[in-house]
């Protein structure tokens, strides 16, 4: 029996209020941004995330963990499902066919170049500080001299929730063509889906 035939499991939304907002998140990391996203978390928002298991980190595995998901449980059409993915090592074929089926199944994509650990740089730098290509070590590093005590197993979120508003202003600026599929050069879309988190909140 294929999952899209199966019977969907109902999905427990008893921790949040009734009409809260459901954000389904499927993520590349294993836990940092478990951890950042759980802080949004709140009476009007309720953040379900979805993070790596085992190691199967490649954007077409989040992907597929997203939709199997889907087609487990009984999800409102208002319901917002995103996928958070790094642009990274991966082949840009991949990243191109995973970017269509967001398109088409009408998934949030909110991929950041080169890692996640840049969209948390931005809540504490300038535009300026931000070359056009980096790399994913020179990321971790730029947000260890901003954030000295941050272990992304084990940090508290509560040092960048405040400060998202800066985040979603640096990474726009850096969005230079933001029509495209995600950003070529130094940038993250994380921005696109705290956008919608914060009007809500």
């Amino acid at each position: 029996m294929s999952l899209t035939s199966r019977k969907k499991r109902p999905l427990d939304r008893s921790v949040a209020v009734r009409d809260a907002q459901l954000f389904v998140i499927a993520t590349e990391g294993e836990k940092t941004e478990d951890i950042y996203f759980s802080a949004f978390q709140s009476t009007k928002i309720r953040i379900k995330t979805i993070p790596t298991v085992n190691g199967a980190s490649a954007p077409d595995h989040v992907f597929r963990r997203l939709l199997e998901f889907r087609n487990q449980y009984q999800l409102d059409d208002t319901d917002e499902l995103w996928l958070v993915i790094d642009r990274d090592k991966w082949p840009v074929k991949s990243l191109r066919q995973i970017a269509s089926d967001c398109q088409s199944k009408k998934i949030g994509l909110a991929l950041s170049n080169p890692c996640f650990e840049i969209w948390l740089a931005m809540h504490y730098e300038k535009l300026e500080d931000f070359p056009e290509k980096l790399k994913s070590c020179e990321a971790f590093r730029m947000l260890k001299n901003c954030c000295k005590s941050y272990n992304k197993s084990n940090f508290d979120p509560k040092l960048f929730i405040d400060k998202t508003e800066n985040a979603i202003s640096v990474a726009k600026k850096l969005d230079k063509s933001p029509r495209s599929r995600w950003p070529d050069k130094t940038g993250s879309r994380v921005y696109r889906l705290v956008e919608k988190i914060n009007s809500i909140l």
